[in-house]
C-alpha cells in the first residue's frame, strides 16, 4: 500500500488543494478552460471508500461527475457546439 493511504484525510485535501492551485495556474498561463477538482462538496469523508482519502466510493464518484459536468456543460464553446450540432452543422 502507498504512504497516502494512512495520511490523516486533511493532509490529503491540503495535497489536493495546492494541486488545484498550480493546475489553475498552468491553465491560465496556457489560456485554456479550467475546471476545479477540489470543491468542498466533493471533500466530504463520506465520499471516499472507507478510510481511504484518496479514491471515491459510489456516492463521491457521483458528486464528482456531476460537479464535472456542470463544469463542462457551462462553458460557451461546449453550449455553442451543441447547438450547431443540433442545427446539423458539422
Amino acid at each position: 500500500m502507498g504512504a497516502a493511504v494512512y495520511a490523516p484525510p486533511a493532509m490529503v485535501w491540503e495535497g489536493y488543494a495546492r494541486f488545484d492551485s498550480v493546475t489553475r495556474a498552468v491553465a491560465t498561463g496556457l489560456k485554456t478552460r479550467y475546471v476545479p477538482v477540489s470543491d468542498s462538496a466533493v471533500w466530504k469523508l463520506d465520499a471516499y471508500a472507507g478510510d481511504d482519502p484518496i479514491h471515491f466510493n459510489d456516492q463521491g464518484a457521483s458528486r464528482f461527475a456531476h460537479q464535472l459536468a456542470r463544469a463542462i456543460l457551462s462553458m460557451p464553446e461546449v453550449l455553442r457546439r451543441a447547438a450547431e450540432v443540433r442545427r446539423g452543422a458539422r
